[in-house]
């Protein structure tokens, strides 16, 4: 029987990492990254080198999250209904996960946030919001839901 030492060294990219024994360790040749984020993702390569021939191969890290909050989350009175509004955004970052849906809330004259619409579509990026009582304050806000779960919700929009 003839064994051969071999060594193993890891890339991300092109840059060697060197396993600190916190977060990112070696054992054994196996690269564990615990507690990921966004800024672990990357290629990371593998390069074993023995006597008996040297081999490396690659793989992709993604880092699934909650998505982030939607942006510029802005209303306008609709001219056609005056009791109705118009509510518009940006789409956010989806976490490296498709988003399912959007959840709009909102809260009447300072009163506790409730849901108006709890699946609002992945791909809508502007909703109506009808039969509003006149001589009253609104406020809305939205948060993108994604296989992780609810991200964080927008800003609030003005009363």
């Amino acid at each position: 029987m003839v064994l051969y030492l071999c060594s193993f060294q890891w890339h991300r990219g092109a840059v060697p990492l060197q396993p600190s024994g916190g977060r990112v360790s070696v054992l054994s040749g196996s690269l564990t990254i615990s507690q990921t984020w966004s800024g672990d993702i990357g290629d990371y390569t593998c390069t074993v080198t023995s006597q008996a021939g040297n081999q490396s191969r690659s793989a992709r890290l993604e880092v699934i999250e909650l998505p982030h909050s939607p942006r510029s989350l802005s209303v306008s009175l609709n001219d056609s209904d005056g009791r109705s509004v118009l509510l518009s955004w940006l789409r956010p970052f989806d976490g490296n996960s498709p988003l399912l849906h959007y959840i709009l809330e909102l809260s009447e004259n300072n009163s506790p946030w409730k849901v108006y619409m709890s699946e609002v579509g992945p791909a809508v990026t502007q909703v109506t919001v009808g039969g509003l009582t006149p001589a009253r304050t609104y406020q809305f806000r939205l948060c993108a839901v994604n296989q992780v779960g609810r991200g964080q919700y927008s800003g609030e929009t003005q009363r």
